[in-house]
């Protein structure tokens, strides 16, 4: 049943492909190649669900934007309540998280999530090098520290996903 999905899926891509190739959309057709490619060699990580929590709304996008890109099923805030409400509501298998909010300490909010989340994994991606202190005194938590190259985040991200396989 499995491979008549992929092939049905196969089939819409290239229709698509062909239609992106007539109209010469190059921005386009980079991402319908890498989806392809994507569904062909079966590593499509849309069942994993991401949870970023990021003060800063740019940076919230900016992740939720490469993510995606990379095949992972992303929701994002900035308000550190939303996100508890967001946890209770649904189940996520990670949750990657920016210590600094104005109304929560840090072990607050790592507490709370763990509590909520039901057992998610939990990265603290925090451009201040004092919370990996902070990340290592709670279990299945990773730190990253912000940088502009987020291939280290993706890079532990996946990372954190094969080790729970």
């Amino acid at each position: 049943m499995k491979t008549i999905k992929n092939h049905k899926k196969i089939r819409f891509c290239n229709y698509f492909l062909d239609l992106g190739r007539r109209f010469a959309i190059k921005e386009r057709m980079s991402q319908l190649i890498k989806w392809i490619q994507l569904i062909k060699t079966k590593e499509v990580k849309m069942r994993k669900r991401l949870l970023i929590l990021d003060e800063d709304v740019n940076m919230c996008e900016l992740l939720q934007m490469e993510l995606r890109e990379c095949g992972y099923d992303v929701t994002g805030t900035s308000v550190t309540t939303q996100a508890f409400t967001m946890l209770q509501r649904q189940p996520y298998d990670l949750v990657v998280i920016d210590l600094k909010s104005p109304w929560f300490r840090g072990d607050q909010i790592i507490q709370r999530i763990q509590e909520s989340s039901g057992g998610a994994n939990v990265i603290l991606h925090s451009g201040y090098k004092r919370f990996e202190k902070e990340a290592a005194r709670f279990k299945s938590i990773e730190f990253v520290l912000k940088s502009a190259n987020l291939e280290h985040l993706i890079q532990t991200i996946d990372t954190t996903f094969h080790k729970a396989a």
